[in-house]
């Protein structure tokens, strides 16, 4: 049974549109697998409880756990998310799940990560787990967003792309009159010209919006991937 722990908020930069990067140090070290989330907790201003759940962004080992959270106008938590301030106390609880690291098997031999939005979160922690193991296993990282801005973490992955191991193929939404370098359209419109072709081996994480998630587990399925080979995580 996990319990809550507390939590101090180090920071909670905005990182695209509207969207929160927040960074905390529980109390107690809180160890978890890549692709694992966490409950978080808050109380609003009549005094109730709060919680929602949410994805470690990161593996390291800093001791500290970050977050992406897009703050949306009707979203409760996210409200209260969004007026943290640096030094305050969160509670937190966890961490939970079997997506990511705990399913991934032993015997991998391509990776391919498939993001929508803040669905970057689990798989950014993924990705510094395999750079952190000096893993030898090529990654695709299909990142689809809104717009321009929406482009997550857009430095870093273009660190970690330089290695010639991980290829970063990113794709734009809306925003079709903004300056844009890369693919426009859903980026599952770009899986059957760019992906891994379905050997055994290669495994598939998935991570976004329910819609996002079950039209692109259906396109893999419809490329040859195996179920076994596909793992989903919705939010």
């Amino acid at each position: 049974m996990h319990a809550f722990y507390q939590a101090r908020v180090l920071s909670k930069e905005l990182i695209g549109e509207k969207v929160r990067y927040v960074v905390l140090e529980p109390e107690t070290a809180l160890a978890y697998e890549p692709g694992q989330f966490f409950i978080l907790r808050l109380r609003d201003p009549q005094g109730e409880y709060v919680e929602r759940s949410y994805s470690a962004a990161n593996f390291d080992n800093s001791g500290k756990i970050e977050f992406v959270i897009r703050i949306e106008d009707m979203g409760k938590m996210t409200q209260l998310i969004d007026k943290l301030e640096d030094g305050q106390m969160i509670d937190i609880k966890g961490p939970f799940g079997r997506f990511g690291y705990p399913t991934l098997p032993e015997d991998t031999q391509k990776l391919v990560l498939i993001a929508g939005g803040v669905g970057i979160s689990p798989l950014r922690s993924m990705l510094q787990k395999a750079v952190m193991d000096n893993s030898s296993f090529p990654i695709q990282l299909f990142y689809g967003f809104r717009n321009p801005q929406d482009y997550l973490f857009a430095d870093e992955l273009k660190t970690l792309s330089q290695s010639g191991r991980l290829e970063v193929l990113a794709s734009i939404s809306q925003g079709q009159d903004q300056e844009w370098d890369g693919m426009r359209g859903y980026i599952s419109e770009a899986l059957p010209e760019k992906i891994f072709s379905p050997e055994e081996g290669v495994n598939c994480f998935i991570c976004g919006p329910p819609p996002m998630v079950k039209s692109t587990r259906e396109k893999l399925f419809d490329l040859g991937f195996e179920r076994k080979q596909v793992h989903v995580e919705a939010w």
